[in-house]
């Protein structure tokens, strides 16, 4: 009989557990790290998509359908709600959609709500007030406008002011007009006061046609702006320009400048490129020595502008001496 004595060494195999527990935490760790960073890369890809959606391209005709033009309560009430109706029914002939506020918030004022998805809704940064030409008369010969404006500013700081004065000049123009009695350069000072003190814009339409296509182009222009391209010239400078990747025509490119002057709209521009396809057409006549300066000032005075009411329907209007003579400025003044 032999005896065998077994004897356990318990010191390394102690050592041998630890080695074993340090491993397993580290493939642990390692597991965890690759979670960790495959989980992140999968929030960045999301990230990146909703970035991608967010940013978008979207056609005009896209991004009218995020937009509700809502108008103050007093643009549907008394003889107003007449002229109103015409414009709602333009709107939605373009398939904008538009309501009535039952909250007041400026009298004869339009605001832009913009829908995005099904729960995203806010309010455009833009206030239009659209008067007739009797509050345009009133203001202005008192000499209230660039008050009243900005009392409409302190009331909507967030907001960028725009105002539409209907028919002044049609007004101005009446054979046996009613009190106040204004004349154009007055209206014209109290305009461009109010634009330059306030950086508020202006515009004195004709009537109600020009009003509504007028409101048509803002809201078209509300509606893509977060989609627009940024401006070659946005940061007004040479180094800001980028090469374009469209070039227009030289004519629209005339007709662009000419409606940058104050006073101009799309139907005077138009016609005053049927006479003067060009800038350098206008400039031979500015810079002709043989007429004088008073001749040149008034070279535009009698161009003929159509105005459409409807299919059936148009009315013509002069340039007239007033805009005549600030175009002649314009492309004359030495003052920068």
């Amino acid at each position: 009989y032999t005896s065998t004595t077994t004897t356990q060494n318990y010191g390394p195999q102690d050592d041998d557990d630890d080695d074993d527990d340090h491993n397993n935490s580290e493939i642990s760790d390692k597991t965890t790290a690759r979670k960790r960073k495959a989980a992140d890369k999968e929030e960045e890809k999301k990230r990146r998509k909703l970035e991608k959606e967010k940013n978008k391209r979207c056609t005009k005709e896209e991004s009218i359908k995020e937009i509700t033009v809502v108008l103050d309560p007093s643009l549907n009430v008394g003889k107003v709600a007449r002229n109103t109706y015409a414009l709602i029914q333009s709107l939605l002939a373009k398939d904008i959609l538009v309501e009535v506020s039952d909250t007041p918030f400026e009298e004869y004022g339009i605001r832009w709500r913009r829908q995005k998805g099904s729960h995203s809704s806010f309010e455009e940064n833009l206030l239009l007030m659209i008067h007739s030409y009797i509050i345009g008369a009133k203001l202005i010969a008192e000499g209230t406008l660039t008050e009243y404006i900005n009392n409409v500013k302190k009331r909507h700081t967030t907001m960028t002011v725009c105002a539409v004065f209907e028919g002044v000049d049609v007004y101005i123009k009446r054979k046996n007009p009613v009190p106040p009695l204004i004349t154009w350069d007055q209206a014209e000072a109290a305009f461009v006061e109010a634009q330059m003190e306030l950086k508020c814009n202006i515009r004195s339409t004709w009537l109600g046609s020009e009003t509504t296509e007028y409101l048509l182009r803002l809201t078209q222009a509300v509606a893509f702006a977060p989609y627009r391209p940024k401006s070659s010239f946005e940061n007004f400078c040479a180094e800001a320009v980028r090469k374009r990747t469209s070039i227009a025509s030289l004519g629209d490119v005339w007709l662009h400048q000419l409606v940058q002057i104050s006073g101009v709209s799309e139907n005077i521009a138009s016609a005053i490129a049927s006479h003067f396809p060009s800038l350098k057409s206008l400039l031979s006549v500015y810079t002709d020595k043989n007429k004088s300066v008073k001749e040149k000032e008034l070279i535009l005075a009698e161009i003929q502008i159509r105005t459409i009411f409807s299919s059936a329907t148009e009315k013509t209007k002069k340039v007239g001496p007033t805009l005549s003579k600030r175009i002649y400025d314009v492309f004359n003044n030495d003052d920068p």
